[in-house]
């Protein structure tokens, strides 16, 4: 085991983000194959595991190894304890060694009859335990102060992975076995037992920052989105990843790779993946949608690690075995970087804000988080965009595009050209056009247009409470509400075609887009009054 340090984190810091336009490779990095990495919870110390018997552990500012423990055989898997001072490491020795950062003494803690494949620290209110997953099919967790586990759970089959966030547990086995604990409930019986959804081998399990649900990820090149709750069942997906399609129009004939790690951001929630075809990529899970897919390496990436408040992301470029002994030539990298990551990367609702925004390089960009000044200014640049565009299309004699008019009802098609020349209320008295809003007319102006069925007239004398009511003006503020209510299903399909569809925007699905603008975005109650919740048309969103 080997570990990368120095002294001042707030440095290291620094020089990673110095080049954040490139990322940056740790010096001296380990001769063989990377299994794991890990950044302490306290301080940007990270460990990496490898295949050549050893751990090393360092602090990417200097770059420089100041802790190295050997093993008997190759490293598995890396984690820290929650105060950041005891690094523990399990590989094909069968056996858990721990390291302790201040003393620089070792010593073994845990012990299996096969290899060690991964090894977790637990965090619980009674305090800090470790979890060791073997291929012997077993999961063991351990009290440090003693040298006999506290219990074992037998597994289906051989562990593969494992991922822990206070109370979930999630263990990915052979044969396709997902087996759930509930640690503040049953540590040693499975809350749940289910077959994974993906078709082949499972290569890695992460659980989401809020212990609800996990990711699983593949051999075939495909991450599965699940939730541990049976009613949150309905929100269970799985997308292709770390493909590489062989031709323009045959999807089905592509190049499949595994992918080898999944990590979450441990602030936006937000997650990595990397794979077998050297290229890491950021996801929004809640978005469905990539935030960023990076340059590929010359090699597999192998695992990557976010730093505790995830200005870094550390991923090793290195052979991953998944093409077997013959493939591991030595010629193969052998690497670990470092990429300073960027808001823009890891949060999804700042790309759709500077979609909404084009003022946003200089004006928003340091602030964090999103605020409601930054939603307003977003939402009035919004509608500037929309006067400037309907302006220069005017100009040249273009008609403004709009939704497709409703064949059920008549005259919806000439509804708008009118309310842009102006409004009246009952009483026939203009309303003033506001110059910052496209009108359309309101449904009591409709109302009033209406004309009388010639099979069943309408009697006046049958409502004497309607006679002789005079009718004030609306209010200014009501009227405009009205106004911005009629527009809501337009502007939301306006933002779709005109802004939406360059090719830089993540992939979104018409769902989401929607409920991002009107809770978000365009929030109209915000904007022109604090009386009136504003909805949209269900009949027009058809």
């Amino acid at each position: 085991m080997a570990f990368f340090g120095a002294a001042s984190t707030s440095s290291n810091v620094a020089n990673v983000a110095a080049t954040a336009d490139k990322d940056v490779e740790v010096i001296d990095p380990p001769p063989d194959s990377i299994s794991s990495l890990s950044f302490s919870p306290l301080a940007d110390y990270l460990a990496v595991g490898s295949w050549d018997n050893n751990v090393r552990a360092r602090l990417p500012i200097s770059f420089t190894v100041n802790a190295h423990l050997d093993f008997i055989g190759p490293v598995l898997s890396v984690c820290w304890n929650k105060e950041g001072n005891k690094l523990i490491s399990g590989g094909c020795d069968n056996a858990a060694r721990l390291f302790d950062i201040q003393t620089g003494q070792s010593q073994q803690v845990a012990q299996h009859i096969a290899p060690v494949k991964v090894v977790k620290w637990i965090d619980t209110p009674q305090g800090g335990i470790l979890a060791t997953g073997s291929w012997d099919k077993t999961l063991k967790y351990w009290d440090l102060r003693t040298a006999n586990p506290i219990t074992t759970v037998q597994l289906p089959e051989r562990c593969y992975t494992f991922d822990v966030v206070y109370p979930l547990l999630v263990v990915g086995t052979a044969e396709k076995h997902i087996q759930i604990f509930n640690l503040s409930s049953s540590p040693t019986t499975p809350f749940k037992t289910v077959i994974s959804p993906l078709k082949w081998q499972t290569r890695v399990v992460s659980c989401f920052p809020t212990s609800n649900g996990f990711t699983i990820g593949r051999v075939e090149g495909r991450v599965a989105i699940q939730y541990v709750d049976d009613k949150d069942a309905g929100n269970n997906y799985s997308f292709r990843c770390h493909r590489r399609e062989q031709g323009p129009t045959a999807k089905d004939q592509s190049l499949v790779y595994a992918v080898n790690d999944i990590t979450f951001h441990p602030v936006h929630g937000t997650f990595s993946t990397c794979g077998s075809d050297g290229i890491m990529n950021f996801w929004d899970k809640d978005a469905r949608s990539r935030l960023k897919t990076f340059d590929p390496c010359p090699a597999p990436i192998s695992a990557t690690a976010f730093n505790r408040n995830g200005t870094i992301c550390a991923y090793a470029v290195s052979y991953d075995w998944s093409k077997g002994h013959s493939r591991a030539t030595p010629g193969t990298p052998n690497k670990v970087m470092l990429h300073a990551t960027k808001d823009d990367e890891s949060q999804a609702s700042r790309q759709l804000l500077e979609k909404l925004s084009s003022k946003l390089d200089g004006e928003f960009r340091d602030a964090k988080p999103i605020n409601e000044n930054e939603r307003q200014a977003a939402y009035d640049d919004y509608f500037e965009q929309l006067e400037g565009i309907d302006a220069s299309r005017r100009v040249v004699g273009v008609e403004p595009r709009r939704p497709a008019a409703d064949d059920s009802g008549k005259g919806t098609g000439g509804r708008g050209d009118q309310a842009m020349r102006g409004t009246s209320d009952p009483l026939g008295e203009a309303q003033p056009r506001s110059p910052s809003l496209k009108q359309r007319r309101t449904e009591d102006e409709e109302s009033r247009e209406r004309t009388e069925s010639p099979k069943h007239p309408i009697n006046p004398s049958l409502f004497p409470f309607g006679q002789d009511v005079n009718f004030a003006p609306l209010d200014e503020e009501l009227r405009l509400t009205l106004e911005l209510k009629a527009n809501y299903v337009r502007d939301v399909k306006f933002v779709k075609s005109e802004i939406a569809s360059q090719p830089d925007l993540p992939d979104i699905p018409p769902a989401v887009w929607d409920d991002l603008i009107r809770s978000g975005y365009v929030d109209f109650d915000k904007i022109a009054t604090s009386h009136y919740m504003l909805e949209g048309d269900p009949r027009e969103a058809r």
